[in-house]
This record gives C-alpha cells, sequence and structure tokens, in this order.
C-alpha cells in the first residue's frame, strides 16, 4: 500500500508542478508580448513624426521655390 500512496503523492506534485510551470510560462509570454507592443508603438510613433516631418520639409520646400 505504501508505494501506492508514495506514486498518488508523485503524481499529484507532477500535477502541480505542471500547474505552476503553464503559469510561469503564461507570465513571461504576457510581459514579452507586452514589451513587443510598447517597442512597435514606439516605432510606429516615430513613423508617424517622420513623415509629419517630410510632408512639411516637401510642403515648405515647394513653396519658396
Amino acid at each position: 500500500m505504501f508505494l501506492r500512496e508514495w506514486e498518488e503523492e508523485g503524481h499529484q506534485n507532477w500535477r502541480g508542478n505542471q500547474t505552476r510551470r503553464r503559469e510561469a510560462i503564461a507570465k513571461v509570454k504576457y510581459f514579452e508580448d507586452r514589451e513587443v507592443d510598447l517597442y512597435k508603438k514606439k516605432l510606429g510613433k516615430e513613423l508617424f513624426v517622420a513623415t509629419a516631418e517630410l510632408n512639411g520639409g516637401v510642403n515648405e520646400f515647394e513653396k519658396n521655390l
């Protein structure tokens, strides 16, 4: 009987470890996705500003012709 209890305890521990592992992976993925999203937003903002600056510069140049 002791072996069966020991195996059951091991199986329960394994299940608990798998749950904690999934939670840890999900947490890391959340933060990685968040960092990627913030980086994309930063690049999008820089692109928008640079495009607006370029368009403004072209318009100024044409005005001065």
